[in-house]
């Protein structure tokens, strides 16, 4: 089964995000940074990231940009509170294959997970 890192500095929210995704039967593994999640991926690089954008030490956006350099094959997905069609398309523009706003979370982060792996295999 697929592998997904969050990469989220709320414990409750990760949580939330872990639960959620694995009841689709997905394997996750959290973290709480950017440099974690970067230490983590230079072990074995999981299917799919979804990360913050806010964390300490390195934001969403700098994560999305190192992984995209140094493991272009990663998707990505970017995931805040605070998104506007601005920081989505920044996303994108990072290398992030999609961006969910956490308000719709619950709504949308399956079907986008699920396309994207789909796509991927």
């Amino acid at each position: 089964m697929s592998l997904i890192l969050i990469a989220e500095d709320s414990p409750t929210q990760a949580f939330h995000f872990k639960k959620l995704i694995e009841k689709e039967g997905y394997v996750v593994e959290l973290v709480l940074n950017g440099p974690d999640a970067l230490k983590r991926i230079g072990q074995s690089v999981p299917d799919l990231l979804l990360t913050d954008l806010m964390m300490p030490g390195m934001t969403g956006l700098q994560l999305i940009e190192a992984c995209t350099r140094e493991h272009p094959m990663l998707p990505s997905i970017l995931m805040t509170d605070f998104g506007s069609e601005d920081v989505a398309a920044e996303a994108l523009q990072k290398g992030a294959v999609s961006y969910v706003p956490k308000r719709r979370a619950d709504q949308d982060l399956l079907r986008t997970i699920n396309n994207i792996l789909g796509l991927t295999r």
